[in-house]
C-alpha cells in the first residue's frame, strides 16, 4: 500500500495523549489505593480491530484501485520501451515516431495517474482518520467508564505498567463486537 493510514492515526491518537504528560505530577500526589487509571495502545488496537480494519480498506478502495491502475501502466510503459529498444534499428523512422509517440503518451498517463493517486491518497486519509479517531476515542471511553477509570493513557507514551492496566484487548473487542 502506497500509504499507512494505519500509522497516521495512531499518530494522531498518540499526540492527543502526549499533551497530558503533565498528569503524570498529579497521580504521584494521589493515594494509590484510590487510583484508577489505566493504558491503551491505540497502534495496536487500529491493527487488530477487525471493524477498523474494513474501514481502512474501504477508505483505501479508490487508492488500490488507482494504484493497480498505475501499475499496469508501468508494466505497458516498460513492455512499450523493451519493444522499441529492440526494433529500432529494424523499424522505418515513421514506425519509430509512431511508438515514441505512444511512449510519450504513456508516460504522461503514468504522470496523470500518479498525481491523481496522491491526491486520492489525502482525500482517503482526510475523510478516514477523524472518524476512526473518534471511533476509537469512543471505545476507549465506554469501557474506562465502564471499569470506572478516572483516566486512560496511551501506553506508547508510558515508561512501564503493570499489564493488568493494559485495555488494548478489551478495547479492540469492543470495536469489534457486534452491535
Amino acid at each position: 500500500m502506497p500509504w499507512d493510514l494505519r500509522g497516521r492515526l495512531g499518530r494522531t491518537l498518540a499526540l492527543a495523549a502526549a499533551a497530558g504528560s503533565w498528569i503524570v505530577w498529579l497521580l504521584a500526589a494521589a493515594d494509590p489505593s484510590d487510583l484508577r487509571v489505566a493504558v491503551v495502545n491505540t497502534q495496536k488496537v487500529t491493527a487488530r480491530s477487525t471493524s477498523i480494519q474494513a474501514e481502512i480498506a474501504a477508505a483505501s478502495a479508490g487508492a488500490r484501485a488507482l494504484g493497480e491502475e498505475l501499475g499496469r501502466r508501468q508494466e505497458e510503459s516498460r513492455r512499450a520501451v523493451e519493444q522499441f529498444e529492440s526494433q529500432k534499428t529494424v523499424a522505418t523512422e515513421e514506425e519509430n515516431q509512431a511508438r515514441l509517440a505512444r511512449l510519450q503518451a504513456l508516460e504522461s498517463a503514468i504522470e496523470t495517474l500518479s498525481a491523481d493517486l496522491a491526491r486520492e491518497i489525502a482525500r482517503a486519509q482526510q475523510e478516514a482518520v477523524e472518524p476512526l479517531r473518534l471511533k476509537i476515542e469512543a471505545a476507549i471511553a465506554e469501557e474506562a467508564r465502564r471499569r470506572g477509570l478516572w483516566l486512560v493513557l496511551a501506553a506508547e507514551h508510558v515508561v512501564y505498567f503493570h499489564p493488568s492496566l493494559d485495555l488494548t484487548a478489551a478495547v479492540t473487542e469492543r470495536l469489534d463486537a457486534p452491535r
